[in-house]
């Protein structure tokens, strides 16, 4: 991540949405950007913030920081998931909206696997609600995140051909 220097009124506006809406202030950057690019812009800019999260996830396990990592993974599926809601039409907003997402997907493509690969990725979101896991547990959800990850990754280049 890097630092952006902003004036003081425009930090104490952003930091007062992410607050009253209970989100990272990157996140209220990200949808304002997002306002302003046209789909394929905006499809571009989910996928590539899906790989820096993703990324990141995977220097903090390295660091063996697995709650920190957890985080960053789910961020990385959820702003692939709002590309792949993008390329069909949906809003993906809220964790309803990514599991209906999912759902949709699982049936559309026959493939009940991406509802179970989806149920263990959040649960590294999870863990900033606590449910405790040991490093088993979270090697073996972050491998179902990853299988998503390329599923859906895969998936967007399919509906680009």
């Amino acid at each position: 991540m890097q630092t952006l220097e902003v004036p003081n009124e425009l930090a104490r506006k952003i930091n007062q949405i992410a607050d009253n809406s209970r989100r990272r202030n990157y996140d209220v950057i990200i949808d304002l950007l997002l306002d302003r690019l046209d789909k394929e812009e905006g499809l571009d800019f989910l996928m590539k913030l899906s790989e820096d999260f993703e990324t990141e996830g995977d220097e903090l396990t390295e660091a063996g920081m697995l709650i920190e990592a957890g985080e960053l993974y789910w961020r990385a599926l959820s702003y692939l998931m709002k590309a792949v809601g993008l390329k069909l039409g949906f809003q993906v907003a809220s964790y309803q909206d990514h599991y209906s997402l999912i759902e949709f997907l699982a049936y559309k493509l026959n493939k009940g696997s991406l509802i179970v690969s989806f149920v263990n990725a959040e649960r590294l979101h999870g863990e900033f609600h606590p449910r405790p896991q040991n490093r088993e547990e979270f090697d073996y959800r972050v491998r179902h995140l990853k299988s998503l990850l390329t599923e859906l990754r895969n998936l967007i280049v399919e509906f680009q051909s």
